[in-house]
């Protein structure tokens, strides 16, 4: 197995997933020897029960065999609404208790049981018990469709996180008022091409989130959950932003230990979390720290962050706690998922096997997206890393259709040298990269966020351990791609919110996926970068047109809500944008009055003249990189009118401008 961020020969920080090895089967018996288990007048019951040599029975078992499970308990597929006899079971297999695995007494139970969440059973024995001999005795009984090895995801330690060590620069993000000290070294939200984050560093090469941030910084009623290690909820620049349950004081749950209490400090913890959470919504403008996608504008309204806590220290996720997960934060009022890790790449071969191998995962999916919690969206939406394979194949479960499968991209604008691609992979977003242009260790070309306040354990590359305090690090990898989108749905929902817009979770990813910077024109020759274990020169053509619909960008992700359209401008020359598409075939019949900067975009785009429009033409001179809207006015009917005639009728358009130092023949940026 692979972890999501990171791979054998990955120096990149501690990160997840070296993969699920799910496997849940659905067969019909073939052989039956009916034996009468008990008899329950009250339910009027009869138990089947196969021989456990039957090999109908050992192919309805899956997840054996393996070390990584979790060795207490099973998981089951029973196919009636209420299974009789289910103390009966127990006792027959000498178990502690069997329960549901989901939880049938709250939450929309109706949609529930739609998704089949009623089906799925957890049975729980003493430490030692053989499980293979207990599960081939489970899958005998003639209601138990499948049983499943509790499987264990594990994280893998491929190299240390970096500290953050604050240079002299230290302003915020022109041109928002932010006064995040730190976000300065944030180069996925405003990339000035600072060749201190990378030799190859590019301009514009970004989310393109700063001037957006003038239009919407987020809104607490949009609730991310990090299914992940435990987010620092007590962090200075994450508390503000906590999802709080009102019932109990919660800030999220710790399916590891099944109580709200998180533990964000214990051995082996890597702050993948809290790196993850503070990427979506670290607090913004709070003279502290770093900036958040959609941490708001230091007025209480950056978006939640719900701490789903699957991985404890050393331990792995079990299966159960990830299934569990998904339900705990769809019941709990969250509407995005934000998911770092996954298989290995190639684990499965297609979106059918791994449905019918990890049907437990997939059902709990289902019924988080078919969950509306947010009032701009119909359902919600699961984010997932594509992995850090270097394959040209999406992991799973991010392949699948339901999920939007991340790619990672280097300060450079191009595909990281880790980064899965091609099938099943959707868009892509900054991952970072150590070694962006050779560099060597090169911290700032890595992704910056909040880290936890307490001692992580640094594994080096030839096996040092040692710990770490900080406040703030730097990671690498697809999980940290991640989290990037899942900081741009959250503002475009936000945003939405504050529009009152209203879209289904289909038109939400329709609009994520076609809100982007372009990649493939720059797809050609290559990088140097990490290839193998070395330095060495990256092909980048293999990754054209396989890094899904190109870079996430956040001003293009608004105006695409408000059917605004987009030109696109190089920075110092002149642009000749023919207006025909907004103003009809005869755009240049009309009389057009004025031409209005919006959005402080006169400052924004450094414009030494006003935008004007001639023969239908809109010209405009842009000498900084930036954003802005422009309202332009016209009059349908030769001229408005006069005390001794009738006019014609004004027309208002808004269009946006995205200025940048180059941009590709499709006319998007790179």
């Amino acid at each position: 197995m692979r972890a999501a961020d990171g791979s054998k020969d990955f120096r990149s920080p501690s990160l997840f997933c070296e993969g699920f090895c799910i496997t849940l089967t659905s067969m019909k018996f073939k052989h039956l020897t009916l034996v009468f288990l008990c008899s329950l007048a009250a339910l009027s019951c009869q138990r089947e029960i196969l021989s456990p040599d039957t090999p109908a029975v050992n192919s309805k078992i899956t997840g054996g065999g393996s070390d990584d499970v979790d060795g207490t308990s099973l998981l089951f597929y029973a196919e009636s609404d209420t299974p009789a006899g289910l103390d009966s079971i127990a006792a027959s297999l000498e178990a502690k208790a069997v329960r549901n695995l989901f939880d049938m007494s709250s939450g929309d139970i109706a949609l529930k049981r739609s998704h089949g969440l009623h089906h799925w059973y957890e049975i729980f024995f003493e430490e030692g018990t053989p499980l293979q001999e207990k599960a081939e005795k489970l899958a005998s009984f003639s209601d138990v469709r499948s049983v499943q090895f509790n499987t264990r995801l594990y994280k893998c330690n491929v190299g240390p996180s970096r500290p953050y060590v604050p240079s002299a620069q230290t302003k915020s993000i022109a041109p928002t008022k932010f006064n995040d000290p730190y976000s300065a070294d944030q180069w996925s939200y405003k990339n000035s091409g600072d060749k201190s984050w990378a030799p190859t560093a590019r301009e514009g090469a970004d989310i393109n989130v700063s001037q957006a941030w003038t239009l919407c910084a987020g809104d607490p009623r949009v609730v991310v959950a990090v299914i992940d290690e435990a987010v620092q909820t007590d962090h200075p620049d994450l508390r503000a932003n906590i999802w709080t349950r009102e019932s109990d004081g919660a800030h999220g749950w710790n399916f590891t230990n099944n109580s709200s209490r998180l533990d964000w400090s214990s051995d082996n913890n890597s702050g993948h979390g809290t790196h993850v959470a503070g990427t979506v919504a670290a607090v913004n403008n709070n003279g502290v720290g770093v900036s958040g996608i959609a941490g708001g504008s230091g007025k209480n309204d950056g978006v939640k962050i719900m701490s789903c806590q699957i991985f404890e220290g050393g331990y792995g996720a079990s299966l159960s706690a990830i299934a569990k997960a998904f339900e705990w934060a769809a019941d709990n009022g969250a509407c995005i998922a934000q998911c770092s890790f996954g298989s290995a790449s190639g684990d499965y071969k297609n979106d059918e096997a791994y449905t019918n191998l990890a049907k437990v995962e997939v059902d709990a999916i289902n019924y988080f997206i078919s969950k509306s919690n947010c009032a701009a969206m119909d359902g919600g939406l699961v984010i997932v890393a594509a992995g850090n394979d270097g394959k040209p194949l999406s992991s799973y479960p991010a392949a699948l259709p339901q999920c939007i499968s991340v790619c990672a991209v280097a300060s450079d604008g191009l595909p990281a040298y880790y980064t899965n691609y091609s099938l099943g992979c959707n868009i892509s977003a900054p991952g970072g990269e150590y070694y962006t242009g050779g560099k060597v260790d090169n911290d700032k070309g890595a992704i910056l966020s909040t880290m936890p306040t307490v001692k992580i354990k640094q594994i080096d590359d030839d096996g040092t351990v040692s710990y770490t305090a900080t406040d703030y690090g730097y990671m690498q990898g697809t999980s940290m791609a991640c989290p990037h989108l899942s900081g741009v749905a959250a503002l475009g929902l936000s945003y939405a919110l504050k529009k009152g817009y209203h879209f289904s979770s289909d038109e939400i990813r329709s609009l994520l996926l076609s809100s982007v910077s372009a990649i493939n024109d720059r797809l050609s020759g290559s990088k140097q970068t990490l290839v193998g274990t070395n330095i060495g020169n990256l092909a980048l053509g293999p990754y054209k047109k396989q890094l899904g619909t190109g870079v996430t960008d956040v001003w293009s992700l608004f105006m695409n809500m408000d059917g605004t359209p987009s030109v696109f401008a190089l920075v110092g020359q002149s642009k000749r944008v023919d207006v025909s598409d907004y103003f009809g075939k005869d755009a240049s019949n009309l009389l057009y009055q004025s031409v209005e900067v919006l959005d402080n975009g006169t400052e924004v785009l450094g414009l030494e003249e006003e935008p004007k429009m001639r023969y239908g033409e809109l010209r405009i001179h842009p000498t900084k990189p930036g954003c802005a809207r422009l309202k332009i006015t016209a009059v349908a009917g030769s001229s408005l009118p006069t005390p001794d005639a009738p006019g014609g009728m004004l027309i208002e358009r808004t269009i946006s401008v995205i200025a940048r130092p180059e941009y590709s023949q499709n006319g998007a940026w790179f």
